[in-house]
This record gives structure tokens, sequence and C-alpha cells, in this order.
């Protein structure tokens, strides 16, 4: 990992996005929804 937010990154994150219904964030952003989701399925 080098800790840039490239297109693979942008990519998975829509993935997440899609798979799991998030629709408060744009596409591919890592924004306040997609964080919230994503701790939620996470420890």
């Amino acid at each position: 990992m080098d800790g840039r937010y490239d297109v693979e990154v942008r990519a998975a994150v829509a993935l997440f996005q899609e798979r799991y219904g998030i629709r408060g964030d744009q596409r591919g952003v890592y924004g306040a929804e997609t964080r919230l989701a994503l701790m939620l399925r996470t420890k």
C-alpha cells in the first residue's frame, strides 16, 4: 500500500457502496456515509 487514493481504491469503494446500497456519498468517494457503513461492518 502506498497511501494513494487511486483508480483501484476508488473502484473498490464504489463496489462497496453498490453492494451495500450506500447512496449518501458520491460514487467512489469515501465520505461520511461510506465511512459509517464500513465501520459498522468491520471490527
